[in-house]
This record gives C-alpha cells, structure tokens and sequence, in this order.
C-alpha cells in the first residue's frame, strides 16, 4: 500500500476541502500524503489556544474509515494539544500502511530501482512532479521506520539515477552542480536544466503516434 500510494498519478483529482480549506479525507492510501501535509500546515500555524478549535475541525472533516481511527483515539486525546497532533499521525498511519516493518522494506527496495519502477521518473511526468514523489517516499519512509539512514548525498545520487535522461542530460546536470550529488544541488540542476524535458518527450511520443497511424 506504501509504495501504491506514491505512485504517479497523471489524471488525479483534486482532493476536496471544506470551505475552511480543511481537506476531507476518508482514510485512502493515495489520499494520504497531500492530507497529512495539508493537516500539519493547519496545526504547525495554530495557536495553543486555537488548538482545539482546529483539531475539531480535522475530524469534522475525516470520513469513514478514517474517522473511526479518530474515534478510536477518542476526544481527550485529540484535544490535548500535547498529544492530538502526534496521535492522530500515529495511529493514521498505522491503520492505513498496517505492517509498517514490511511496508518499510518494500517501499526502500522500490525507491533504490533507477530503471523501471514506481520511483523512476515515468514517461512525461514533469521534473518537478517526480521531485516530489522522491521527496515523499523518503518522508514516509523516516515515518514508517525511523531507523532508516540514508545520506544526503546517496539520496541525491538515486534522484539523478532515477530521474530517466540521457547520458548527455546527466552530464549536464553533474557539470551543473560541479559533481556534487547532494539532494539539493541535484534537485536544483534538474529544475534549471531539465525542467521542461517533459514537453519535448511529449511532443516526441505525439510524432511518434503520428507517424504510426499513417502506416
């Protein structure tokens, strides 16, 4: 389920909010990492004194399943503002990725493949969108086994494998960083220098089903 919900997702909707801008989350995987950043933004720029009021909020927007996860930590607890934001995170994920230790292992054996997988850059996806996929498999990784320790620069070194250019491109960006393989000068060089390749794999793929329907 942890490696499912991160993968690419072209056509995806936009997840439904509140008028208050609280999203409403009914407890699905793939529904799961905007939901938990949207819900931190709110808390993190709360006042302890408004921390019940958006807390309560939350849950009033939690359906089903997710829902009874709130239930079954009960009102004391969420509104405690020492233990409702930790609680609610805790108990979320250990519903929705259950076997976090096989979880774990799975989604650390997929965002190591740089060839065909569900962390490799996917045909027409956006530089910007695939930096993000990698940023939240390793966030949800650290969520689901704290234990796990991967360098800087190994992180940045899998963003560049995985990212799906040509040799040339990769030179381009390492002379662009000056061989430096650290998540943020890779991250960066890939913006800079590769932000639209996208477009023109689009373009590419177009001709290409041109060319073919006129065989």
């Amino acid at each position: 389920m942890a490696v499912a919900s991160l993968r690419y997702r072209p056509s995806a909707y936009t997840p439904e909010e509140s008028k208050f801008g609280f999203v409403v989350f009914s407890g699905e995987p793939h529904e799961y990492h905007n939901w938990h950043f949207q819900t931190q933004l709110k808390l993190k720029t709360t006042s302890k004194e408004d921390f019940q009021k958006t807390m309560t909020n939350i849950i009033e927007n939690l359906r089903g399943d997710a829902l009874n996860v709130a239930i079954e930590v009960g009102v004391d607890v969420l509104l405690n503002p020492n233990s409702g934001e930790k609680e609610l995170f805790a108990n979320m994920v250990a519903h929705i990725f259950p076997i976090a230790r096989h979880e774990s292992k799975a989604l650390y054996k997929e965002g190591h493949k740089t060839r065909e997988g569900v962390f490799v850059r996917q045909p027409s996806e956006s530089m910007q969108s695939f930096i993000l996929r990698r940023k939240r498999w390793w966030s949800l990784l650290q969520q689901l086994d704290s234990t796990v320790k991967l360098s800087d620069e190994h992180l940045g070194d899998m963003l560049l494998d995985s990212a799906n250019v040509l040799d040339w491109q990769r030179q381009l960006v390492l002379t662009s960083t000056q061989n430096s393989t650290s998540f943020a000068d890779v991250e960066k060089a890939l913006m800079e220098q590769l932000s639209t390749v996208h477009r023109r794999e689009h373009r590419a793929s177009d001709k290409g089903r041109g060319k073919g329907s006129h065989q």
